[in-house]
């Protein structure tokens, strides 16, 4: 087997091992009393630009993982974490965000961005970030788990 295919068969077998991470997050929301959609995994190839004032930042792909919850108040809260790479560094995002009334979204909480050169560092950040979507608990609406006392 070349160098690729190990390294091809290496990036998959990460994707299947974050998606058992976040079926465990899905389990865990689903006991706090939110009705979580199965995880999700998109993948996009295609370059794109990132616009933070005044700069822009482009990367080579993006790598989505995440669920959507539905709160006992009837919201719908995405909880994600992205994975975009470039030619020098692979990126690593966590956000919580809510459907707003006009079909919009506002982000809840996005913790910091962990970027890395290599492979290795960027598996542990995706594990790492997927565990902290547990983080986001206190914003989702779970009924009788949002006050432990009621």
């Amino acid at each position: 087997m070349d160098d690729a295919s190990r390294s091809t068969i290496a990036f998959l077998e990460s994707l299947q091992d974050a998606m058992r991470q976040l079926g465990d997050v899905w389990n865990h929301y689903q006991r706090s009393g939110a009705r979580p959609d199965r995880p999700y995994l998109t993948l996009s190839g295609s370059p794109f630009h990132v616009h933070e004032l005044p700069t822009a930042r482009e990367f080579r792909g993006c790598l989505v993982l995440g669920l959507i919850a539905h709160g006992t108040d009837g919201r719908e809260y995405e909880l994600g974490v992205e994975v975009l790479w470039d030619a020098d560094s692979w990126t690593v995002t966590t956000e919580a965000w809510v459907e707003t009334d006009d079909g919009g979204q506002q982000v809840l909480r996005e913790l910091p961005e962990r970027v890395t050169p290599d492979f290795q560092s960027c598996q542990r950040h995706l594990a790492e970030a997927i565990r902290n979507l547990l983080r986001f608990q206190d914003l989702v609406s779970c009924g009788a788990a949002d006050n432990p006392a009621g």
